[in-house]
């Protein structure tokens, strides 16, 4: 009797071997998600992480902060913000400025968010190029909900390609600069968003421009498509 595949972390179907470089990556057939399972060493991965810390300009993160809030506005006016990977704080400063409340969080620092115990619910909470390196997502996602006040947002900043839907799919992947990145676990379809948000009982925005994704409380209505066009 043969091992069994590893099933795909979102919809937990039996994955496909899809693509190895340096890496053995995985696809799911039925939510068309891209992973693999080699993680880089801890002590390499902070040093990695690090490195990239301050790279990019205040002007950058204010940009950033503004299109937020203005995407996430027409289904919650936050007043309470959780910076989910926070690094060092250059996003949480931004959001502090513009006169909300907010708690930054960066593991390496201060811990991980399942051993936190804030006094109050966050209405937004906000995880820039985090999500895809999360190896224990579904884990990860409970105890972020678990955070998040009823009708509250959850904005994950994370590159999305549609790989399997390409003319080439591994021709696609193998120049997409995205996936050599040694901390980057996790390669996000439209598709494995839909079913991420079907499984976990949200609503989702996608940006257009493939940078983001949202996950809302059904409770906060259906989406409004207005909203896309200012979505980050």
């Amino acid at each position: 009797m043969g091992t069994e595949p590893p099933r795909c972390p979102i919809c937990r179907e039996p994955s496909e071997p899809f693509y190895e470089d340096v890496r053995p990556f995985r696809a799911c057939p039925s939510c068309e998600f891209v992973f693999t399972n080699r993680r880089a060493r801890e002590e390499k991965a902070e040093a990695h992480y690090q490195g990239q810390w301050g790279s990019l300009g205040e002007e950058w993160w204010r940009g950033l902060a503004e299109n937020i809030i203005e995407s996430v506005a027409p289904y919650r006016k936050p007043r309470r913000i959780l910076d989910y990977g926070a690094g060092r704080g250059d996003l949480a400063e931004q959001f502090r400025k513009m006169g909300y409340d907010v708690t930054a969080l960066e593991p390496m620092t201060d811990g991980y968010l399942k051993d936190q115990r804030y006094p109050n619910l966050f209405d937004l909470v906000v995880g820039v190029e985090v999500i895809e390196h999360l190896p224990n997502l579904w884990e990860e996602l409970e105890h972020v909900r678990r955070n998040t006040a009823p009708n509250g947002v959850i904005y994950f900043k994370t590159s999305i390609a549609d790989v399997l839907r390409d003319p080439d799919p591994t021709g696609f992947f193998r120049e997409w600069k995205y996936k050599d990145d040694p901390t980057h676990l996790n390669f996000f379809s439209r598709r494995s968003i839909e079913r991420l948000a079907d499984i976990g009982e949200f609503e989702h925005i996608v940006a257009p421009n493939g940078t983001a994704f949202a996950l809302i409380s059904k409770r906060a209505g259906g989406v409004d498509s207005r909203a896309l066009s200012k979505f980050y």
